[in-house]
């Protein structure tokens, strides 16, 4: 518990601070502060942990170099974009760095995959919506963004476990999530917001004893990350679409696609749960699975009121 509060407090020193120094230095605190959870008590836990260390500090370390030439060296503007931006593919798990997303979710804890799903991608979207960039870094992050949504759609295609799952679709969302950042701060807290609030929905369920007993359940929050109307996730995809479409149509259709493909392998998820859960004679429907299902109906309609 102390040290998933250090990460917090890392968090929200960050999004107070306005120095470049200070926000890489809050990064940092909340990146310390989630080490010792992921390492967890397993090897596989304690091997995925590594993984997200080497990443994290390669990236940490291109953002400190790009911040120092800002401040103090006179390089080149490109050289300086180049570094930063590099450094966020790393931290965030973007195209052409993205390998290690999957294997690292796929073996981290519970606890873990809210830290990195949720609490660790607060950080760098902050920065990134706040940092102003030159219009070719914005187009390589954006091409990036995209990419990286489309590796996420088409590698959960064979996927059946959960924690595998939530990584490709983290890929998927990267997309939507890093275009918003750059583009509209506002749609990005409402696409942030109802993705956070989901994949924690999922995530309680997994952890509740009784909560795999209700495939159903965990179906609606996948078909609900999808997009697929009338649920939760679709609000926030169809304000994306809103945003993103008067910026680059192109953009727009891919990310699109991405999420159709997505929602393909939410979908067989959602047959694989009740062909399980036929086959193993439980009930389809807990006495949570009702809680979960209002939950993630009215999330879109109350969001939408908070953004008006």
């Amino acid at each position: 518990m102390v040290f998933f509060t250090v990460s917090l407090v890392g968090v929200v020193l960050l999004l107070c601070s306005k120095g470049l120094l200070g926000l890489w230095c809050a990064m940092e605190l909340g990146f310390l502060g989630s080490m010792p959870i992921l390492i967890g008590k397993s090897c596989s836990e304690a091997e995925s942990s590594f993984k997200y260390f080497v990443a994290q500090v390669i990236g940490s370390s291109f953002i400190i170099v790009s911040f120092c030439f800002m401040i103090s060296v006179p390089v080149s503007s490109y050289i300086i974009t180049f570094f930063f931006i590099l450094g966020f593919l790393f931290k965030l798990g973007l195209f052409p760095f993205y390998a290690w997303v999957p294997s690292v979710v796929g073996f981290a804890g519970w606890f873990g995959c809210v830290i990195l799903l949720v609490i660790q991608k607060i950080g760098p979207y902050w920065i990134l919506s706040g940092i102003g960039l030159p219009s070719w870094g914005l187009t390589i992050l954006l091409l990036s963004g995209v990419v990286t949504s489309l590796i996420g759609s088409f590698g959960g295609l064979n996927q059946v476990v959960v924690r595998p799952l939530l990584g490709y679709s983290s890929l998927s969302h990267s997309g939507w999530l890093l275009s918003l950042s750059l583009l509209d701060l506002q749609m990005f807290l409402f696409y942030f917001i109802t993705y956070s609030v989901l994949v924690l929905g999922l995530i309680s369920l997994c952890v509740t004893p009784s909560g795999l007993d209700t495939p159903m359940a965990a179906s609606f929050y996948f078909l609900s990350l999808g997009g697929l109307p009338p649920l939760g996730g679709s609000f926030s995809k169809m304000g994306g679409i809103m945003i993103l479409s008067s910026f680059s149509m192109s953009i727009t259709l891919i990310l699109i696609f991405s999420s159709v493909v997505s929602l393909c392998y939410y979908l067989w998820f959602f047959i694989y749960s009740i062909m399980t859960s036929y086959k193993n004679g439980t009930l389809l429907f807990g006495k949570w699975a009702l809680l979960h299902l209002v939950l993630n109906g009215l999330l879109g309609p109350v969001l939408i009121l908070w953004l008006l």
